[in-house]
């Protein structure tokens, strides 16, 4: 619980919201799916975001996410985070995310920083299997100082090129909701371990940075690949109706 609860402390998710262009990242989901592998390379297909940029420390960062898919119903989330001079170990991090066509979060990754030197490399969800539709997304940042950061949000991509958030599937009634419920009360759709659609709080898994890069790197080896943890998705009357899961994802220096 100590571990856990150190863990929950530091998690800070730049978040992209739903179908009227808010902002979120990071999400959850189906363990079952997660060891589901891509194969079939004639099928795979990957969809490049565009590509947005940032400055911190006096250097220039950018970063991209990535909708990877197998042409059978898998698909990922990657982000990838680039600087543009190689970067000391912990002083990068990223996020990825995966959204279905309704723009609810479906998988979501904590934080991931760079365990050595390099200049770029990437984070990714485990594979969900569920539409044909999906959309990818994600957040980059740079460390500048104890507790403090510089995030960007990564814009999304979808199998259509360029991503339109007009493409998601949503009468204009839940629009409105979603936008209530994030304006009101700094909530954002995402999907729950039962298969429940609702709303999780920005406040309840956005909580306090590493205090240095040194830290965030102690406690990212400290957690395992099947590492995860759950927060509550509420209905828009703020009724408990499920819990949302957030994972550890896949490093990829490239």
């Amino acid at each position: 619980m100590a571990l856990k609860k150190r863990l929950k402390s530091i998690i800070a998710i730049a978040l992209i919201a739903s179908s009227i262009g808010l902002m979120t990242t990071s999400i959850q989901v189906n363990a079952e799916s997660g060891g589901i592998s891509f194969q079939n390379n004639k099928l795979k297909a990957t969809y490049p975001s565009n590509i947005v940029g940032f400055e911190a420390n006096g250097m220039k960062f950018t970063g991209q996410s990535f909708l990877i898919t197998d042409g059978v119903g898998n698909a990922r989330g990657k982000a990838t985070v680039t600087g543009s001079v190689p970067v000391e170990a912990g002083k990068m991090g990223v996020s990825a995310s995966i959204f279905d066509s309704k723009g609810v979060i479906l998988h979501g990754t904590f934080y991931y920083y760079n365990e050595y030197k390099t200049q770029s490399f990437s984070y990714q969800t485990k594979s969900y299997y569920g539409g044909p539709t999906y959309a990818a997304g994600g957040a980059a940042r740079a460390v500048t100082g104890a507790q403090q950061y510089i995030t960007q949000t990564i814009p999304r991509t979808s199998q259509k090129t360029p991503f339109n958030y007009d493409e998601f599937d949503i009468s204009d009634e839940i629009r409105k909701e979603r936008e209530f419920m994030f304006e009101t009360k700094n909530m954002i759709p995402a999907l729950a371990t039962n298969g429940k659609e609702g709303y999780i709080s920005i406040d309840e898994y956005i909580d306090v940075n590493p205090s240095t890069p040194e830290e965030a790197l102690a406690i990212q080896k400290i957690r395992s690949d099947d590492y995860f943890e759950l927060i509550n998705v509420y209905d828009a009357e703020n009724n408990i109706i499920g819990k949302f899961k957030i994972e550890t994802g896949q490093a990829i220096y490239e």
